[in-house]
């Protein structure tokens, strides 16, 4: 059931940003995501990929970039040939520049260029920061750069042992320490490489925890029990966070990356049949091609709507959703059901039979 929550998850992220009207929503909703990534990636390095390099590199470029490029290009479309575009995100503000360039173009450095809206400059080099907004085609490619960053600190240590992971958290956790105790900037708490190692070891950790443990593998019905009973509890605590104040460095902040983790090894294996297990993999696979275009066709249902009414409202967000999903049904067919063949191809030579059901 993972595919159906990281769908859901890719939602909050959607509404928080098209209505900014939910506070906290966007910040917990990418730390989930974050944990089962984690667990997934650790999954297939341990299992698919016997952290053979290459083929598992190879693999997560298939997975990324096609979709990315579509969007990108769009993006650039739109950016050219409508007015208005600046207008609706600061990172389309600006004219871009070299580091504009080079993270538009690899994705992977948006981890590490820094401006005040993204805030990744975890060790104040002035080489990584702009005074200025960097232009991103998609803005949401920051979190896609941590995550590529993260990808490769898995296969070159926290996916390799329980103790490897267990060091990473202990790491991620030092960091969130110093954020707090420092007086730093609270955000460095959630943006940079450093902040996302605490949901990424969680969700190595998991990885290696149900391994050793081997938990039963729950039935369906059990399963969506389950799946219901985390999004129920995901919920409770943003709910509550919203009286909080400040969502980076408190309790509900840390409580959602372990909801996430004890869910992740009650449900990790469960595999749906039927029609259940076709929506769980569909939903799965549109996750990513809605996270990368929220902005993108947020922008087209603000034209629709209307620009004399505001960029962020319940009316962008409930057309601007709508245009996301199509959109990425479109990508997930158009792009990255084209590319099944060459990913399983590379599965197999890695020495390992693609796992069933695989999502990443």
């Amino acid at each position: 059931m993972l595919g159906t929550i990281r769908f859901l998850l890719s939602f909050c992220v959607i509404a928080f940003h098209l209505t900014a009207a939910i506070p906290n929503l966007g910040q917990l909703s990418v730390n989930c995501f974050y944990v089962i990534s984690g667990f997934l990636i650790s999954l297939v390095l341990n299992e698919t990929y016997n952290f053979k390099i290459y083929p598992f590199a190879a693999n997560r470029f298939l997975r990324l970039y096609p979709a990315y490029f579509a969007v990108a290009g769009l993006s650039a479309i739109f950016c050219i040939t409508i007015n208005g575009y600046a207008q609706f995100h600061t990172s389309w503000t600006e004219s871009a520049g070299a580091k504009s360039i080079l993270g538009n173009a690899l994705m992977f450095p948006w981890a590490f260029f820094s401006d005040d809206v993204v805030p990744v400059n975890f060790i104040g080099a002035d080489v990584l920061q702009s005074e200025s907004p960097l232009f991103r085609l998609v803005p949401s490619t920051w979190s896609v750069g941590v995550e590529i960053t993260c990808y490769f600190l898995l296969w070159l240590f926290s996916s390799r042992s329980l103790l490897a992971a267990l060091s990473t958290v202990v790491v991620g956790s030092l960091w969130q320490v110093y954020v707090i105790k420092s007086g730093a900037d609270p955000r460095l708490g959630y943006f940079p490489v450093p902040a996302a190692l605490l949901p990424f070891g969680l969700g190595a950790l998991a990885y290696h925890i149900a391994r050793i443990t081997k938990p039963r593998q729950l039935k369906d019905g059990h399963a969506v029990l389950f799946t219901l009973l985390l999004i129920t509890a995901f919920s409770i605590n943003w709910r509550i966070s919203t009286t909080a104040g400040q969502i980076i460095g408190s309790v509900y902040y840390y409580t959602n990356d372990l909801l996430a983790f004890a869910g992740i090894i009650l449900i990790n294996r469960s595999k749906q049949r039927g029609s259940i297990g076709k929506l769980d993999k569909f939903l799965g696979d549109l996750a990513y091609p809605m996270f990368l275009g929220q902005y993108v066709f947020g922008f087209i249902a603000w034209k629709i709507i209307g620009t004399d009414n505001p960029i962020r409202s319940n009316q962008v967000f409930v057309l601007g959703s709508l245009i996301t999903v199509i959109a990425s049904i479109a990508v997930a067919k158009l792009v990255d059901r084209r590319l099944n063949n060459a990913r399983n191809g590379i599965r197999t030579s890695a020495g390992q039979q693609p796992l069933a059901g695989n999502v990443v």
